[in-house]
């Protein structure tokens, strides 16, 4: 029998970035837009719907986390058997439902949905992304081609900004279901492309179920669980609040704010990219506790409410705030196929799943019972101190 024909390496180089590109762009639907353009319209919401009560707000945030938390688990488990395709594809017909929710929700009740939906379609889509990313540019680059999806993420940040501030020009203050509404489109027009242009993953060849367990395969998994589930903490204090900490306790104006989170989105569009580079070069732990040492930074800093000191914790945040993920899932990867990766990725998630949830809350209960956010951002610190200690107890591991 002859031999099959070998697949021509530019057509194998264009399956591996067209894939990229769909995994940044499913990412920036389940992140950028599902999770985090809630921090932009949050004082929109808070005035629409919440009668202006800051622990309200934290509990519609901590919703769409607890659902994150949620659809985490049962990605974990759907990992075992389904491939990571079809698990990403659920996920964008979630957050789409969820953003279509909330750009007509009228009451408090169909927000809720809306938030639960996005929370559920965001874990879908972000456990196995990175792993999908991973195949994309070969062994050695991992850390890059992870780092890449990063880049959807904070470029869909830096545009939840402009564009609010777009959609309060043509519709007025509060005009914040427009914003969500416009997702809603972009979230159909990205599940369309993955329908049609997502083929099977790099990696992923038999259909044989894998275990949760793989977690225990990956070198120093056990403070890599703890830093992770420290930045889930140390990041929603710190960008949940940080708009409505620059409007309500540091006077800035809400284009001011705007301007300054889409700073944050645009300088970490890098991030991902650099760190996770970084972590190709010098090693993971050495690069995830560079990511920590700088939000720690970047959470002292806003407190001071000098503009100039608040815009370099914006720059200091953003990169770090994409880069974590690229490095903690470029370790993973480094030990597991695309498969095995989302099940222990999945496992991993669930500590910064259940962090993530408390941020919102912890937040909202201290602004109302202090009138302040300052100790938000301190306990902000605190925690990417704990993520940072827990870095140094991760071993280096050459990519496989």
């Amino acid at each position: 029998m002859p031999s099959a024909e070998p697949v021509p390496v530019a057509t194998v180089a264009a399956s591996g970035v067209r894939t990229l590109v769909l995994v940044i762009a499913a990412s920036m639907v389940a992140q950028s837009f599902g999770r985090f353009a809630y921090a932009v319209v949050l004082p929109d919401i808070e005035a629409d719907l919440l009668d202006g009560s800051s622990t309200a707000s934290g509990f519609l945030g901590a919703v769409n986390l607890v659902a994150y938390l949620v659809g985490t688990a049962a990605t974990s488990v759907a990992a075992t058997r389904a491939s990571p395709g079809a698990i990403l594809r659920a996920g964008l017909v979630l957050s789409t439902m969820g953003l279509g929710v909330l750009g007509t929700a009228g009451s408090f009740g169909p927000a809720l949905v809306g938030m639960a939906l996005t929370g559920l379609g965001g874990a879908a889509i972000w456990v196995p992304s990175p792993g999908i990313a991973a195949g994309t540019l070969g062994p050695h680059r991992r850390g890059l081609a992870i780092g890449t999806v990063g880049t959807g993420i904070m470029a869909g940040m830096a545009l939840n900004g402009p564009l609010a501030g777009l959609v309060v020009a043509i519709g007025g203050e509060g005009e914040w279901r427009l914003l969500y509404a416009i997702y809603a489109v972009a979230g159909v027009a990205v599940l369309g492309a993955t329908l049609a242009w997502l083929g099977p993953v790099e990696g992923v060849q038999a259909p044989q179920p894998v275990r949760l367990g793989a977690i225990r395969q990956v070198p120093g998994w056990r403070p890599l669980v703890v830093a992770y589930g420290a930045y889930g903490l140390a990041y929603a204090l710190f960008l949940f609040f940080f708009v409505a900490t620059m409007t309500d306790d540091l006077g800035f104006s809400a284009g001011t704010a705007r301007i300054v989170f889409a700073v944050l989105g645009l300088v970490g569009i890098g991030g991902g990219l650099l760190l996770g580079r970084a972590s190709d070069r010098i090693g993971r732990p050495g690069a995830l506790g560079l990511a920590m040492g700088m939000i720690l930074v970047a959470a002292l800093l806003v407190p001071t409410g000098v503009l100039a000191l608040v815009v370099l914790a914006a720059m200091l945040f953003g990169p770090a705030f994409s880069g974590v993920p690229s490095v903690i899932s470029a370790h993973i990867s480094d030990h597991l196929d695309a498969r095995s990766f989302a099940a222990a990725f999945g496992v991993v998630t669930l500590s910064f799943g259940i962090a993530q949830i408390f941020g919102p809350q912890i937040g909202g209960i201290i602004g109302d019972e202090t009138g302040s956010f300052t100790l938000v951002f301190l306990l902000s610190a605190a925690m990417s101190a704990v993520g940072l200690a827990a870095a140094g107890r991760i071993p280096r591991a050459e990519p496989t």
